[in-house]
């Protein structure tokens, strides 16, 4: 009669026989531990790397936000509103679960594939078969246990323990990713306060800046521009970050990253080429160019990452003769004149816009004063600026579903989608 040590031995030898065994169980082994991998990996990118393109987060944020926009643009304004409100919470929602399942799913076929070669023991009323090891998994996840099934080879013990101690590493990278994505969120408010419009009375995005243009002259522009440089640099590092960010809807038009970037899109535009260089010293303060390098790191990291838009060759501007000409045309009519390029009509437009802001009492005055070939200078410098900006704030409105309430063509995006539709855009 065989004695009980010699009998655990056997047994324990039996068992060691089965786990090194081949067929189907090893493929649900190897699939577990490929699915912990990338969940992990994914999550470790995704965390802490900066500017990293995760393997599936990504995906899954951009599946869950035009699954939303499918449906929130059908949907009544009052109701989208709400509905768009809810973006951020389900994103986020998605994300997390996208990684909990990984890793939950990934020991659960790790302990099914084991099932098979007897390395654990299903007692009393456990579920058996995946059921069970998906019970199992869950329950070591959340370091409470389980009942009735116990591991019974020391390899599946030490998983058990693996995947408590893996929880507390993950729930820990979950809680610096919720912290990234609400840091982002302050970084686009305090973005879009920057360029907010006080009052009813404006719509342009130049609004912003009459605060700063007391009686027409200009009044702590550098230290605004400054701090708004500072605002852009930490939007488009948290946006690097923490990709999710890019999909916060807030359901408030000047609460947005189309209102935003587009808004310093103009107000660069506007001071940088909206006035005659020799006269106007604010279009060659240090910290235009400062916020004009952040806008455009900014728009190409959103354009190659997330819209996945090609380079745009800027168009060729017109000629002198025919830009004086066009000029002419768009001036003496309001409205949409045929046969004038919309870039020209853009410039003029935001010409005159600053125009106003340095001479409130002239109206356009100094637009329309300036010298034809001095403005055709300021143009062909404006145009590759003006024409990546139409198409950014066009693609960008429409990847973010921006619908603002307020259709004054003065406004951002309208203007510039206007312009857009004379560049070649994605379908």
């Amino acid at each position: 009669m065989d004695s009980p040590e010699g009998a655990g031995a056997a047994r324990h030898e039996s068992i060691s026989g089965h786990f090194y065994a081949g067929g189907m169980d090893v493929v649900w082994i190897v699939l577990g531990i490929v699915i912990i991998l990338i969940a992990i990996v994914d999550t470790f990118i995704s965390v802490l790397n900066y500017n990293e393109r995760g393997l599936v987060v990504n995906h899954v944020a951009r599946a869950t936000w035009v699954i939303v926009r499918t449906v929130t643009r059908r949907l009544p304004r009052r109701w989208r509103q709400l509905a768009l409100r809810q973006v951020t919470g389900l994103v986020t929602v998605s994300v997390i679960l996208t990684w909990l399942s990984g890793v939950i799913l990934g020991y659960a076929l790790i302990y099914y594939g084991a099932m098979g070669w007897g390395a654990i023991d299903i007692r009393g009323g456990a579920p058996e078969g995946f059921w069970g090891a998906l019970y199992m998994s869950i329950g070591q996840f959340s370091t409470v246990g389980v009942e009735d099934i116990s591991a019974v080879h020391p390899v599946i013990d030490f998983l058990t323990v693996l995947e408590s101690l893996s929880s507390v590493v993950l729930l820990s990278m979950i809680v610096a990713f919720l912290l990234n994505v609400f840091s982002g969120i302050q970084m686009l408010r305090s973005l879009s306060a920057d360029v907010s419009r006080p009052g009813e009375g404006d719509a342009t995005p130049l609004a912003a800046l009459y605060p700063f243009f007391p009686n027409g002259e200009p009044s702590d522009v550098e230290r605004y521009l400054t701090n708004t440089w500072g605002d852009m640099n930490l939007y488009g590092d948290v946006l690097r970050q923490t990709r999710t960010t890019y999909f916060f809807q807030s359901g408030d038009e000047q609460f947005s990253a189309p209102f935003a970037l587009g808004s310093i899109g103009q107000i660069v535009g506007a001071l940088r080429w909206g006035l005659p260089v020799g006269e106007y010293p604010v279009s060659r303060l240090p910290g235009l160019f400062r916020l004009e390098e952040s806008l455009a790191a900014a728009r190409r990291w959103i354009t190659t990452e997330m819209l996945r838009l090609p380079p745009l060759v800027p168009p060729t501007p017109v000629s002198s003769a025919e830009f004086a000409r066009q000029l002419g045309a768009v001036r003496s009519s309001p409205d949409d004149v045929p046969g004038v390029d919309p870039l020209v009509a853009e410039f003029d437009h935001m010409c005159r816009a600053v125009a106003r802001l340095v001479s409130p009492t002239q109206d356009d005055a100094v637009a329309r004063s300036a010298d034809p070939a001095e403005a055709y200078e300021r143009y062909v410098q404006w145009l590759p600026f003006g024409a990546v900006s139409a198409r950014f704030d066009a693609a960008l409105s429409r990847d973010l579903d921006y619908q603002p309430e307020d259709r004054d063509p003065t406004s951002l995006p309208f203007t510039a989608a206007g312009v857009a539709r004379s560049l070649p855009m994605p379908s």
